[in-house]
């Protein structure tokens, strides 16, 4: 009898310490993954951007992108937003140089305008 409590005891904890592991495999795939996503969509967005894209005029507005997690500085970027077939898109200008309502130089890609970026001789 106690042979069978001390094998059932024995089991259990390696009930626990798969899940456990099976816990820390699921979020190292996830991890993973997510890295992963984001460097393949730059690397799409990048792409579809150097394939065909067109040039046109943004305005910055007042839609503020801070940099970091630094709480003392707190830098920031405007967004700016651009229309194609009277549908609004955004983009941030990733510099502080611009201002509010600056007219600024955009490309989009023309298969995807979601894919866009700020020229680098705007301002």
């Amino acid at each position: 009898m106690k042979s069978r409590i001390q094998r059932i005891g024995k089991e259990k904890p390696f009930l626990q310490w798969s899940i456990v592991n099976l816990l820390g495999i699921l979020i190292i795939i996830w991890i993973v993954y997510d890295c992963t996503g984001i460097s393949f969509n730059s690397f799409l967005k990048n792409r579809k951007l150097e394939e065909n894209s067109i040039k046109v005029k943004a305005i910055v507005i007042n839609t503020k992108n801070y940099f970091g997690h630094n709480p003392v500085t707190r830098s920031f970027s405007y967004s700016y937003e651009f229309g194609i077939d009277n549908k609004k898109y955004r983009g941030d200008t990733n510099n502080s140089k611009y201002a509010v309502g600056d007219s600024i130089e955009i490309e989009y890609s023309a298969s995807n305008p979601e894919y866009n970026r700020p020229l680098e001789s705007s301002k």
